[in-house]
């Protein structure tokens, strides 16, 4: 299901979707802004509409993990800003801080990448 087929379910009125669902209508409005409706929110849906909204794994599945590359992406060019400027301010300290900085870095970027790329498998 997408976030319009919920929207449209429910009239388009965010008061409609929050009393038969009991859920926040800044669900609705984040789902709208995403794109995607999240599995477990689309299992609950189809419950609660008896079927009409139909859930699709898949999609969801695929839209999450392209988000997912792409919030890695941003993070790991955060970091390495991040850690660009902590080291330019204290490296004159501890000079060892960029290449131990470095190797913590690799790491945990090859845990995530590793993490993505076992969901993608599934």
């Amino acid at each position: 299901m997408t976030p319009e087929e919920v929207r449209d379910y429910y009239g388009g009125s965010l008061y409609s979707f929050n009393k038969k669902t009991n859920m926040s209508c800044n669900s609705l409005l984040n789902w709208l802004k995403s794109g995607f409706v999240p599995e477990g929110s689309q299992y609950k849906l189809a419950r609660l509409s008896k079927g009409d909204l139909k859930v699709e794994i898949n999609k969801v599945n695929k839209d999450v993990l392209s988000m997912q590359k792409i919030a890695f992406n941003e993070l790991k060019g955060k970091i390495v800003k991040h850690m660009s400027n902590f080291t330019n301010k204290y490296s004159y300290l501890y000079p060892e801080i960029g290449y131990i900085l470095i190797e913590v870095l690799k790491a945990s970027l090859y845990e995530a990448q590793l993490q993505i790329e076992i969901k993608e498998e599934k």
